[in-house]
């Protein structure tokens, strides 16, 4: 599985988990505009997850690509107290956290809330707030593994096991 759609479903899981308030909770593919909001049908409090985009960053010593996830958790309620309420749990839920299931991953960094839109559409009132921050995580090249897969077994069960092969007999 991509680490991006992994990181997306951890988030979306973990924030289930931990706002049982917002009862619509999904993944979501790109920017949110206005036209989603009356294509869609949205029971507020909702919270729609998204991956905007994952800038190369660097490549560390064991030549993993380290991607810096540029994530959006944007928050649909009611009123623009409520959904401002909500994106500030968000808030606390995100700060400092490692998302359940996934390694390899940095702590969120320039996390932000900011208020997208408030107005009536059609019979109903809403209003969006947004989360938004950047987390690292790496992923594999493969050339590693490639490498490993090309070595004898018994090399590789010496290198992944520890276990001692004993010396070809003598001719």
């Amino acid at each position: 599985m991509s680490r991006l759609v992994a990181l997306q479903a951890a988030i979306v899981a973990d924030l289930g988990a931990a706002i049982p308030e917002a009862k619509d909770i999904k993944p979501y593919g790109g920017r949110f505009e206005e036209k989603d909001l009356k294509a869609r049908t949205i029971r507020p409090p909702a919270l729609r997850v998204s991956v905007l985009g994952a800038p190369v960053i660097s490549k560390n010593a064991n030549d993993n690509i380290v991607l810096a996830a540029q994530v959006a958790v944007v928050v649909l309620d009611k009123t623009p107290v409520a959904a401002m309420a909500l994106a500030e749990r968000v808030v606390i839920e995100v700060h400092g956290h490692r998302w359940s299931g996934l390694d390899n991953i940095g702590m969120p960094e320039t996390i932000a809330i900011g208020a997208i839109f408030a107005d009536k559409l059609g019979d109903k009132h809403l209003s969006l707030w947004a989360v938004t921050w950047r987390q690292s995580i790496w992923t594999s090249t493969g050339l590693y593994e490639a490498a490993l897969e090309g070595l004898p077994a018994t090399l590789q069960q010496m290198f992944v096991d520890g276990v001692e092969i004993p010396p070809a007999p003598a001719p």
